[in-house]
């Protein structure tokens, strides 16, 4: 190859530097690496270690020197993973991998066919933008951090598109047929040279100069040289084939030269599932001409939705084959150019005919539980998140019962499923059902292996795994038999490998083991297992037993801050000797130098006369200059380093930081350091938003400290709210809350805690419910609604009273008034025989005593909508937008309302910008459930309680005697029994059972005669008279029951403290039961554990007792 500007663009430090730059996105074999590369991949997480990257760089430039220059290939492994077991031989799918820097080379050469870099900036080539849109599997990212987009989320999308599409089709009937269509062995037998031959014909108008360096880089792209094969070359070739004979001899020749040539395109290498979509762009040209209609595609993989009458039962199977043929016909005329690396030529595309591909008429095949696969799905999208989220064991709990609920159905459904098809198969009826049910099993398997997975997951993570469990899995898999399997036990094995997570689990097993020996002893029984079905495989080229070696073998783990927190910038020392004036003074020099360079060079980095990037004091490599100009995470996490320094916080990405001067963290170095700590930040946005913080800071000396209870909820507002501006209003409103609470309230002094202390604990409540209902789903813009609501939804009670309302007031100051006139005339009968001063004084008293209360049940009563009239009015949150302050005034004055003003709005759901019904029912919710002892100072209680009126002596005790409060969901899965049953998947069978608990210091069961009865409650006493259950029963609209039980003092007591709770617990039970979209039968109950400490005396309880009776 010339040394001409395509060669120079391949091997330039540059391209090679961006090829390590996005190493996470396109290893996907990391368990085949070897130690010395495993430690490599981790040292290179630091993209600022350039000690070591120039190294590499190096090598790879060496490398791709003498590939691209000599008729050498680069050198790949093989290993054989277990497949499935037909005609009682094990059928294996090879996996490729290559060492690190091979892996880095060839996605340096990919880089130029899939992007174009040309213009210092990340875009796709001509023909990446030639995939189609409805293809979802390792699409080319402009990300460069990503070569391809997460494959995690694009088969999400990609299977709840296909199941939205099944339902919304079923239901209207646009299209009658559903075709699922799969490819036999499909990366073995794709022809190196359709893909060469389609990537030259599209790209040499491009590469018109260099079209010959342009076949080059093509051919070390698709041909290579397999190095650990020469003990298991009779496995990976189909030596025993007859369409492979002619082959054979070439093949020997070879051998004896010690070259083994791989076959297809190697599945496992970075560019494979690249150039498989490019093949499979070609096969769904001709499959649309088939199968006209609606159709999703993830690599091989592929659904249809169709009208063509090719899809009917009777043509299907005929017209694949056809298809078949057409498709090779296809791709034979597309070589035009053979290449001599390619030694085989037996290559043939093959779409499944029976079996694995099917079509299913939608309208009247039956459809089982396919429905509700919808909320199956929508249950995997959550369940993942939910697991890496949970701050408590309750929620780790609710979300381990809803994970194995649905572990549980699907395994009653695939049993169901293999039962109807068994049936089938015994009968000789001829029936077009065992496709669709195939079909459907299909499915049911990939969400069984799912939620099995993340079932043991939160099992291990938080018991441990015991030995039961581990010879639960030995026995599953026969995994301890001496002799060798009989061919009735090895198809037994792989019934299981279809539907079972083999390799996930024994990985769970490894990773969570007690010592190293016990991991040791794991792996060698697992090991040995595969040995003994792999007899034809040489143990080097096990899969399993190579990749599984990944999870015993410890690494030291490096980050992205390993080399950039030890490196020189020339701001960092300075700074340190600066007054915080000085180094604000300087930090806006140094955002304005930053500009002006930035206008100068036309808004990018470029190299400075030393041939290195400067960039805010770091001195970088010039290699990065491509990386520096698309990437903002790179300068984020160099921009995080220098203000953690600057301000002396411990540096990485997480939100909860400390000063490491023994100084306190003020709120202008939080928010700067939250900002740019988000991977959602983008620079142009962090920098001027740093320098509108500095100038602010400077101009109106707001070195205000921070309050540390906002350290409880910055993770939940950067996992939940993730946008930085909201996250920086959400600090700004804590801030503001805390500061106009910081007196309390002059009228409300006997009131419990309203201030940023209540917010945060309704923070954390509002998430904890929207874990435990599953129906109450909400997005990140709702969250941040939320939030601010649960900040500001009590703003006004901070607010003094207009005196000049009570002139004004015609109902309760009136009725004062009146009060007044009769007394005085009193005084003037009473003074006879009492001193008129004591009675004057009294009066005075009684008076004061009296308007002060109207005044404090004026802002009592009305708090709720003049919160919400303060929020949309004050000039104080104008940092919120405008449309967003009125919905936080509508969802906070919404926790003063009635239950049916809030319970009867029409809501979409999740298809709402902003769900405001459930942020009302979640605020509301969350402030009732806010009742601990927390909420009030025991301390002035007992100085003040004799000062305080009746119902505030009520309160304050109640919230005394409340330890905690908690909600968490339990889950039951009961289906019917009877021969009738449609689907195991059917939401009648899934049961929530949401509970609200309130653990108490207090118990008394004293009878309380005579006493209201409680509506609509199920009332139930434990056997160790410790814990009062009360079930909501709202389902029916019009009945009303009383509670049948014996009233006792203490139900009486929290069912008269918390009315309003058990209230809204009725409404929302009420509105889930008439839901159809509720995935649940839910029952919600009220759970109150008593435990007698001492903590109330009798004095008190007497108080409690008068006020209830």
């Amino acid at each position: 190859m010339k040394e001409n500007k395509l060669f120079k663009s391949v091997t330039s430090s540059q391209n090679i530097y961006n090829a390590i730059y996005s190493l996470n996105s396109y290893v996907f074999e990391k368990g085949l690496m070897s130690k010395t590369d495993r430690k490599l991949f981790e040292q290179l997480q630091d993209k600022y270690n350039f000690d070591l990257i120039d190294t590499v760089i190096n090598n790879c430039k060496n490398q791709l020197k003498e590939i691209l220059n000599t008729g050498k290939l680069f050198d790949i492994q093989i290993y054989f993973k277990m497949k499935k077991y037909k005609d009682k031989k094990i059928e294996y799918r090879p996996i490729h991998t290559a060492d690190l820097t091979t892996q880095i080379c060839i996605v340096s050469l990919l880089n130029i066919i899939a992007f174009d870099d040309s213009k210092g900036q990340r875009k796709l080539s001509d023909i990446s933008e030639l995939l189609p849109s409805n293809f979802y599997g390792n699409i080319p990212s402009t990300d460069v951090k990503n070569i391809f987009y997460d494959w995690h989320a694009k088969y999400k999308e990609y299977s709840q598109d296909v199941i939205d599409a099944y339902n919304t089709y079923e239901k209207t009937g646009e299209y009658k047929y559903e075709v699922c269509l799969d490819l036999e062995n499909f990366f073995p037998s794709i022809n190196p040279e359709i893909i060469y031959n389609i990537l030259f014909n599209k790209l040499s108008v491009v590469f018109q100069d260099d079209a010959e360096d342009l076949k080059t880089i093509l051919k070390k792209l698709l041909f290579f040289n397999i190095k650990n094969i020469k003990r298991s070359y009779k496995s990976y070739y189909p030596l025993g084939e007859t369409y492979f004979e002619d082959e054979l001899a070439n093949l020997n020749i070879l051998i004896k030269k010690k070259v083994y040539p791989s076959l297809g395109i190697p599945q496992g290498l970075p560019q494979a599932y690249y150039f498989g979509n490019i093949c499979m762009a070609e096969i769904a040209k001709e499959i649309s001409k088939k199968f006209d209609g609606k159709a999703f595609y993830y690599v091989d993989d592929s659904v249809i939705y169709t009208n063509n009458e090719n899809a009917k039962s009777k043509n299907f199977e005929s017209v694949i084959i056809t298809l078949n043929t057409k498709i090779n016909e296809i791709f034979t005329k597309t070589i035009k150019e053979h290449c001599e690396e390619n030694t085989f030529n037996h290559y043939k595309i093959k779409i499944h005919e029976n079996g694995k591909s099917i079509s299913s008429d939608m309208q009247h095949d039956k459809k089982y539980g396919r429905r509700f696969l919808k909320q199956i799905n929508l249950g995997t999208s959550t369940v993942s998140f939910d697991i890496a989220t949970a701050i408590d064991e309750l929620q780790d709990e609710t979300i381990r019962e809803k994970t194995h609920l649905f572990s549980q159905a699907i395994e009653k459904e695939i049993e169901f499923i293999n039962e109807k098809i068994n049936n089938i198969k015994s009968t000789t009826l001829v029936t077009n059902e065992i496709e669709s049910l195939t079909s459907y099993l299909k499915l049911l398997k990939r969400y069984k292996k799912f939620f099995l997975y993340r079932l043991k997951i939160i099992k291990f993570s938080h018991d441990d795994f015991e030995n039961t469990d581990l010879d639960d899995y030995y026995k599953k898999y026969n995994i301890n038999k001496q002799s060798d399997f009989t061919d009735e036990e090895v198809k037994n094995i792989f019934n299981k490998f279809d539907e079972d997570i083999f390799a996930a689990e024994a990985s769970l097993f490894l990773k969570f083991a007690n010592t190293n020996s016990d991991k040791q002893e794991i792996y060698k029984s697992i090991s040995d297992f595969e040995n003994k079905l792999s007899k034809t495989i040489p143990e080097e080229n096990l899969y399993y037993s190579n990749t599984l070696k990944f999870n015993i073998e410890l690494t030291e783990i490096y980050n992205e801050y390993t080399s950039l927190q030890y490196m020189d910038c020339k701001y960092i020392k300075k700074y340190r000797k600066y007054s915080r004036e000085r180094i604000l003074d300087d930090v806006l020099e140094m955002i304005r130098q930053d500009k002006k360079d930035r206008q100068d060079k036309k808004d990018i980095y470029t190299t400075d006369k030393n041939n290195t990037i400067m960039f805010f004091g770091y001195s970088f490599n010039k290699y990065t200059k491509f990386i520096i100009n698309n990437s903002n995470e790179f300068k984020r996490i160099a921009l995080n380093c220098l203000f953690s320094k600057i301000f002396s916080v411990g540096i990485s990405n997480k939100p909860i930081m400390l000063k490491l001067d023994n100084r306190t963290l003020e709120y202008y170095e939080l928010r700067i350091l939250m900002y740019v700590r988000n991977k959602y930040s983008n620079f142009n946005k962090i920098i001027s938003f740093i320098e509108t913080i500095m100038i602010d800071t400077k101009k109106y000396h707001t070195y205000d400290k921070i309050d540390y209870s906002i350290m409880e909820v910055l993770t939940i507002f950067r996992t939940y709210v993730k946008d930085p501006d909201y996250i920086d209003q959400l600090i700004i409103t804590h801030k503001y809350i805390m500061s106009v609470w910081k007196n309390g309230s002059k009228h409300l002094y006997f009131y419990t805690l309203h201030n940023q202390e209540h917010s945060v604990e309704l923070i954390r409540f509002t998430v904890s419910i929207c874990k435990s209902i599953d129906f109450l789903k909400i997005k990140s813009i709702d969250y941040y609604v939320l939030f601010l609501a649960c900040y500001l939804h009590d703003i006004s009670m901070i607010l003094q009273p207009n005196f000049n309302s009570f002139i004004i007031n015609e109902y309760d100051a009136e009725v004062l008034f009146t009060e007044w006139k009769e007394r005085y005339k009193n005084i003037q009968e009473e003074k006879k025989n009492i001193p008129e001063n004591l009675l004057v004084k009294k009066f005075i008293l009684d008076c004061y005593k009296k308007v002060d209360s109207f005044f404090e049940n004026d802002i009592r009563s009305k708090h709720a909508n003049n919160s919400a009239y303060f929020i949309k009015k004050t000039c104080d949150l104008d940092y919120i937008d405008c449309a967003i302050k009125n919905i936080v005034a509508n969802v906070s004055a919404a926790h003063g309302f009635d239950e049916n003003d809030v319970y009867g709005l029409k809501s979409k759901g999740q298809s709402e910008a902003i769900n405001i019904k459930f942020l009302m029912i979640l605020l509301r919710l969350a402030d009732l459930m806010d009742m601990s002892k927390d909420r009030v100072s025991l301390n002035i209680m007992k100085l003040n309680i004799e000062q305080m009126n009746e119902t505030s002596q009520f309160h304050w005790i109640s919230h005394a005697a409340i330890d905690t409060c908690n909600i968490r969901s339990k889950y039951y899965y009961n289906p019917e029994k009877n021969d009738e049953i449609v689907t195991y998947l059917n939401k009648s069978f899934f049961n929530e059972k949401i509970e609200v608990h309130l653990y108490l210091n207090s118990q008394n069961l004293m009878s309380i005669e005579n006493a209201k009865k409680c509506k609509n409650i199920e009332y139930e006493l434990s056997s160790g008279k410790d814990e009062i259950s009360l079930k909501m029963l709202s389902k029916m609209e019009n009945a009303v029951s009383e509670c049948k039980g014996q009233c006792n003092f203490m139900c009486k007591w929290m069912c008269n403290k918390n009315e309003w709770l058990i209230n809204e617990l009725q409404a929302i039970s009420k509105y889930l039961s008439r839901n159809q979209d509720n995935n649940f039968d839910t029952d919600i109950y009220l759970k109150i554990h008593m435990q007698n400490t001492g903590a109330i005396s009798q004095k008190y309880l007497d108080t409690v007792f008068e006020y209830i009776k």
